[in-house]
C-alpha cells in the first residue's frame, strides 16, 4: 500500500503525459518510427522471399494473421489459422504469403518461412510497406489546418453538447481530439501501406480470420479496390450488439460508397444464425455471406479427451461447445468439468 501511496503522483502524471500525446497525434509519430525501426532492417529479406515467390507460376493467397495476440510465438497455436495455412500447403495448389501485423521479433517470423519443393509459404512484417517520410511529412503538413478545422467544430459543438443542463463538450474533448489527430492518421497510413502491399504482391485471394481490426480492414479496403476477392472468417460472436457488425451503411464496393463501412467481398459464417445477424442487423449484401458450418474441429478431440465415458444409463451426458480455443478456455472447460463431476445427477 505504502508503495502506491509513493507512486500515485508519478502515475498521475504518466497518464496525463500519454493522453497529451495521444490527443495531438504525437503518440501516432512515435508509434510511427517504433515500428520504422523495429522493420526497417529486415526490409531486404522479406522482399528477397517475395520477388523469389513472385516468380513462381502459382497464385497467392494473402493471408493476414494476428500475430502473437494469438499465437504466443508459436506456430499451431491458433487452429483457427493453422488449418487454414495447412489445408491451403496441402492443396498445392497455391502459394501463402502470411502478413503479420502485430511486428512479431524477425526470428520468430524467419522461423515460419518454409520454402522448398514441397511448401512455399513466407511470413513477412506489414510495416515493410509502410512508408516513413511520407507518413511523417503528411502528419506535419497536415497538422495546422486540422488543428484549426478540430477548434471550429469546437466551438461549434460545444454549444450543443448538452444533457440535462450539463456540458459533455470537455468529458468527450479527449475522444474527439483523438479521433483528429491520432487515429485519422494512423487509418490514413495504413490505407496506403495496405494498397501498396496487394499491389506489389498481386494475390488471387486475401483471407483474413479478423477482418474488423484495423490493419485487415485497410486491406479489406484495398483489396475491394483492386478487385481481389477478400474473404473474412468468422472468428467468434456476432451479435447487434458488437460495433463491428451493426453498421447502416455498408458496402462491398469502396470505389462506389467511399464514405460506407466496407465488408469482405464474401463473409464466412458457422451458420444460418450468424448469416441473419449479419444481414438485418450489420446490413451486410445477402449474397456477401455464405454458411460454411463450424471447421475448426480440434475441439472435438479436446471435449473427447476431457469428458468420462459414462456407462451408466442413468446418468445424463452434458455437451460444452466453446467458440474460442485459447489456454483459458481449457482451463475454463475444465473447471466446468470438475465441477459436472460432483453433482450426483449428470
Amino acid at each position: 500500500i505504502n508503495t502506491e501511496e509513493q507512486n500515485i503522483f508519478l502515475k498521475k502524471i504518466v497518464k496525463y503525459s500519454k493522453f497529451f500525446l495521444k490527443q495531438y497525434g504525437i503518440a501516432y509519430l512515435i508509434r510511427h518510427i517504433r515500428r520504422i525501426y523495429t522493420s526497417y532492417k529486415d526490409k531486404n529479406y522479406y522482399f528477397e522471399l517475395l520477388n523469389k515467390i513472385s516468380l513462381k507460376k502459382k497464385d497467392i493467397i494473402v493471408l493476414v494473421t494476428l500475430g502473437k495476440r494469438y499465437w504466443d510465438g508459436k506456430l499451431l497455436e491458433d487452429y483457427q489459422f493453422s488449418e487454414i495455412v495447412r489445408t491451403i500447403t496441402n492443396s498445392r495448389k497455391y502459394n501463402i504469403v502470411v502478413i503479420d501485423i502485430e511486428n512479431q521479433p524477425f526470428c520468430n517470423l524467419k522461423k515460419r518461412n518454409k520454402i522448398n519443393n514441397e511448401q512455399y509459404q513466407i511470413w513477412v512484417n506489414y510495416n515493410i510497406f509502410i512508408k516513413p517520410l511520407l507518413s511523417i511529412k503528411d502528419f506535419i503538413l497536415k497538422f495546422i489546418s486540422r488543428f484549426k478545422n478540430f477548434y471550429k467544430f469546437r466551438k461549434s459543438l460545444s454549444e450543443i453538447m448538452f444533457y440535462q443542463q450539463i456540458n459533455l463538450f470537455r468529458t468527450l474533448s479527449f475522444i474527439l481530439k483523438y479521433c483528429f489527430f491520432d487515429l485519422s492518421f494512423e487509418s490514413q497510413e495504413y490505407l496506403i501501406s495496405s494498397e501498396e502491399l496487394l499491389t506489389f504482391i498481386k494475390p488471387k485471394f486475401l483471407i483474413t480470420t479478423h477482418e474488423a481490426a484495423p490493419i485487415p480492414r485497410s486491406l479489406i479496403i484495398a483489396a475491394n479496390k483492386l478487385n481481389i476477392p477478400s474473404i473474412g472468417l468468422q472468428h467468434g460472436t456476432i451479435s447487434r450488439q458488437h460495433p463491428d457488425y451493426s453498421n447502416a451503411f455498408v458496402t462491398t464496393e469502396p470505389k462506389d460508397n467511399p464514405f460506407a463501412f466496407v465488408v469482405p467481398k464474401k463473409m464466412a459464417v458457422w451458420g444460418s444464425l450468424w448469416k441473419k445477424n449479419l444481414v438485418k442487423n450489420g446490413n451486410f449484401p445477402e449474397d456477401s455471406v455464405v454458411i460454411t458450418g463450424y471447421w475448426r474441429n480440434n475441439l472435438k478431440e479436446k471435449i473427447y479427451n476431457e469428458m468420462p465415458l459414462l456407462e451408466n444409463n442413468n446418468h445424463k451426458f452434458v455437451g460444452i461447445i466453446s467458440s474460442v480455443w485459447h489456454s483459458y478456455s481449457e482451463i475454463y472447460l475444465r473447471t466446468i468439468l470438475d465441477e459436472l463431476n460432483n453433482i450426483n445427477s449428470f
